[in-house]
């Protein structure tokens, strides 16, 4: 009687132990797994996921490219290679040549805009130049032309002209673009309307850039939230309002963008 009696605690004992470990450990992945935000796992926002993101909305939201400093490192207009006579060419090997000279995209270029399209996004390319001619041959010459749903190039008035005309003819709203440029002095008038601005540095487009737009794309005030920045808009347009955008605040303002605070809307 008594040995049955110290089996059945016995079994008891190691029952309980048992339960006990599987609650803790329950509790603790309950704990630490990640809170979801939108449908994904909350690290897309906090930065833990190195790969881009999936687009939320897809075929809804774009991304748009200023040509001259984040596909190539050029300005068509004003550098010497792009000068009339002009002559470009590409070889087998996909090198290609301007004149006499060599010609490259950033090395990353080409893997990210494809990435970008698998993952669901809109791309559009833009470029406020003269030579519209000579901006399409070389998107050509590098086959890189495919990945654009949508290209804008025109002398005047505005690069913002460029993307709303885009967004009326593709049915998309100005906040739902994300657009990369290379001149923080050049994007005052994208920030006031609803246009979410990312500026990179001289190694031009990459997977990691476009990874920490999207993140600061992804965490925009939609239309119900705009009212929460009026009054730190108009304290940063108070300051610059009297100066032509050329003139203007252009390190402040890219320390912004970099910073990912650049979202400013009216």
């Amino acid at each position: 009687m008594l040995l049955s009696f110290i089996t059945l605690s016995v079994t008891l004992l190691v029952l309980f132990g048992q339960l006990s470990r599987t609650v803790l450990s329950e509790t603790f992945s309950e704990m630490t797994a990640p809170p979801r935000h939108k449908g994904v796992f909350f690290k897309k926002q906090t930065g833990l996921n190195k790969t881009i993101p999936y687009s939320e909305n897809p075929g809804k939201e774009m991304i748009v490219f200023d040509v001259d400093g984040t596909l190539w490192p050029y300005h068509i207009d004003s550098d010497p290679i792009f000068q009339d006579p002009f002559v470009i060419k590409s070889v087998d090997n996909g090198t290609v040549f301007v004149g006499n000279h060599t010609i490259h995209i950033f090395p990353e270029v080409e893997e990210t805009l494809v990435e970008l399209i698998e993952k669901g996004y809109v791309l559009a390319a833009v470029s406020l130049t003269n030579s519209t001619h000579k901006t399409m041959a070389l998107l050509n010459a590098f086959d890189l032309s495919k990945h654009f749903k949508h290209m804008e190039m025109a002398p005047e008035p505005d690069k913002l002209s460029l993307v709303t005309e885009i967004c009326t003819r593709s049915g998309l709203l100005l906040e739902d673009v994300l657009y990369f440029e290379k001149d923080p002095g050049e994007v005052f008038d994208m920030l006031w309307k609803h246009v979410i601005v990312y500026c990179i540095d001289e190694n031009g487009l990459t997977k990691d850039r476009a990874r920490k737009g999207l993140l600061v794309f992804d965490i925009r005030p939609r239309k119900e939230r705009r009212q929460h920045l009026k009054s730190e808009k108009r304290e940063f347009t108070d300051k610059n309002k009297s100066r032509p955008a050329k003139e203007r605040d252009g390190t402040e303002l890219e320390g912004m963008i970099h910073n990912g605070s650049a979202i400013d809307y009216q």
